[in-house]
């Protein structure tokens, strides 16, 4: 994983940017793109950054778009995201009340948790994400776990990833959401 700074050139020609001071002047600032995984990028980005490190200048790529000017401003190890079926969850959950309180983030609509839910989880609707995202480092602390639920574990697995590109190292998705876990662990929560 690598956090990027990206820039538009203001030339479209490759060949006009001769060399890292080019690069640098010709630099139009987009800003800090966050975490990615190069992996998940197009070819052409890819082969740019397998060869940017850790503040090195600036590298130019052409995309069918335009230049486009990145910098890699740090790297990290790449994390998975961590399927937890609902009782190894449920588990986890007794054994955080003998110490120190999960973090757990429910990405379901305000009117699916007035429905459904399991206390102790903080209700980030993912169709909000947009009011809360940038705050996501300030609300919770990335070197701890984090559980995330919706109502399959479809929405919370996006929020997974969006939790790691935000730098998050420990992200776990409820596999099944709250319904599996009403269904294994707590006939008592309510399926809707």
């Amino acid at each position: 994983m690598i956090h990027l700074r990206l820039s538009e050139g203001s030339s479209k020609n490759l060949e006009d940017l001769v060399d890292a001071q080019a690069i640098e002047d010709a630099m139009v600032s987009i800003g800090e793109l966050g975490w990615v995984d190069p992996d998940e990028t197009p070819p052409e980005v890819k082969r740019a950054l397998d060869t940017a490190r850790d503040g090195d200048a600036p590298v130019a790529c052409p995309t069918p778009v335009g230049l486009l000017v990145m910098q890699v401003t740090e790297s990290r190890e790449r994390t998975e995201i961590r399927q937890i079926q609902a009782q190894d969850f449920a588990s986890h959950l007794a054994e955080s009340d003998l110490g120190q309180p999960l973090q757990l983030v429910d990405v379901r609509e305000e009117w699916e948790a007035a429905a459904a839910s399991i206390p102790g989880f903080k209700l980030l609707p993912l169709s909000r994400a947009a009011e809360w995202e940038d705050d996501l480092v300030e609300i919770f602390d990335t070197s701890r776990p984090i559980y995330c639920l919706c109502h399959h574990g479809v929405r919370s697995q996006r929020m997974a990833h969006l939790l790691q590109a935000k730098g998050f190292r420990n992200v776990y998705n409820i596999v099944g959401g709250i319904d599996a876990y009403s269904k294994e662990v707590d006939p008592s929560v309510p399926v809707y």
